[in-house]
């Protein structure tokens, strides 16, 4: 244990002669003491002192430093690919097999100098080394990540990372390894270093969500090596039904590409799509050539419902114009027979007339917004009623006249319409 002072150390001695000077002369011939015994007053000139000093003391800024030592073996990480691409080389017997009885042999070498941890990965980091290799994608930043992130502080001495290099998730593994760039990654490479023909599906991009009735975009990354001059049909598939289709021609022997397509939002529900690679001659391996994405369908479509009094030219237009949004469903009904009205995103009432109860009461306790549009037949006694801020007589009337925007396109007039509206 260690005592530092942010003060030269002689101020203790000036410390000391303080506290007992202020002691000594409080107690020395206090006259309210007079009576009270040596015995006490020795005690009470003790406690002074100590308090006085432990508030120099305290001044002084003391800081004590004490060190435990504790000795600890340097951290080493021995992690295994664990995905199936693994198994697309010639060796898969061997990766499965004497491999990792090697790599089981490595860790326990280690051991003696090094705490060994081992781990198997595909999008997660998992104790121990796995021999199924069933990971169907490959996240490399996740090794690092989770590694940085569960030993924070400790000593880690390196990391032996057992790969193809192959990644097709997660973040580029070179940012990850810049959290600790003095730290040592050693690699064992696995896999065919030659050059194989083969097309590879690299990746699906998509939304996880769609509305019905809507278009959605599909991205299509693929890769190919040897396969100059060929040409691939991709396409994606809704079970056995092509939706959609494209051809793409090679012009390397190492190229990439990203198609993009778009979908219809047809039936409501979790969907399962199919993209596909066709195969060219002499191909590799065909199990790289598709690959499944899932998307949900749901029905965001904001319902709004027009109820009436009696049947009008503005309900049909007002119908026409809100469906060419294909984000609303109308439904058309007669005040007195509207019903479910909390299942309304908005309820529009033309010519409101007090007929309906629930309605009414839905209006009232402003359950959800409603748009009015009075005209002479409404009821104007009855929407005052209803305490909406609403005034005014069906005698009152102001002069409309039409005028024609030709740049408005929904609503298509002919020239003898013009002329009716106009007269």
């Amino acid at each position: 244990m260690n005592f530092l002072f942010t003060y030269h150390p002689v101020w203790l001695i000036l410390a000391v002669g303080i506290a007992f000077l202020y002691a000594f002369f409080l107690y020395r011939k206090d006259e309210l003491l007079e009576e009270t015994k040596r015995a006490i007053k020795l005690m009470l000139a003790a406690f002074r002192f100590l308090a006085v000093f432990g508030i120099l003391l305290l001044l002084l800024g003391i800081i004590i430093e004490k060190f435990n030592e504790r000795k600890e073996k340097p951290l080493v990480f021995i992690v295994n690919d664990n995905s199936a691409s693994i198994l697309l080389s010639k060796d898969s017997t061997y990766y499965q097999t004497t491999f990792l009885n090697d790599l089981e042999a490595f860790s326990s070498t280690l051991s003696d100098k090094f705490d060994v941890q081992d781990y198997s990965f595909a999008t997660s980091l998992s104790p121990g080394f796995n021999s199924d290799f069933d990971g169907k994608s490959t996240d490399l930043s996740v090794v690092f990540n989770s590694i940085f992130d569960q030993y924070t502080n400790r000593n880690i001495g390196g990391i032996v990372l057992a790969s193809d290099g192959i990644y097709n998730a997660g973040g580029n593994p070179l940012y990850s390894i810049a959290r600790k760039s003095f730290l040592p990654v050693f690699t064992i490479g696995l896999g065919d270093t030659n050059l194989v023909r083969d097309v590879r599906l690299e990746k699906v991009n998509h939304n996880d969500i769609a509305f019905l009735g809507n278009e959605f975009p599909v991205e299509i990354d693929l890769s190919e090596t040897m396969c100059e001059g060929e040409s691939v049909n991709v396409k994606i598939l809704d079970g056995d039904k092509t939706l959609a289709t494209k051809t793409l021609k090679f012009n390397g022997e190492r190229d990439q590409a990203t198609l993009s397509f778009i979908l219809q939002a047809n039936r409501i529900g979790y969907r399962k799509f199919t993209a596909e690679i066709s195969a060219v001659a002499g191909e590799y391996s065909l199990k790289n050539n598709s690959a499944n994405f899932y998307i949900e369908i749901i029905d965001g479509r904001q319902k709004i419902l027009i109820a009436n009094k009696a049947p009008h030219p503005d309900i049909g237009a007002l119908q026409y114009v809100i469906e060419k949004n294909k984000n609303y469903e109308v439904t058309v009904s007669n005040i007195k027979e509207a019903t479910e009205l909390n299942k309304y995103d908005l309820i529009i009432i033309h010519n409101y007339e007090k007929s309906n109860n629930k309605l009414n009461e839905y209006i009232e306790q402003g359950k959800g917004p409603v748009l009015f549009l009075v005209g002479t037949e409404a009821d104007f006694s009855g929407l005052t009623d209803l305490k909406i801020g609403f005034s005014g007589r069906a005698t009152s009337s102001e002069s409309v006249q039409f005028s024609y925007n030709s740049n408005f396109k929904d609503i298509l007039l002919s020239s003898k319409g013009i002329q009716v509206f106009s007269a």
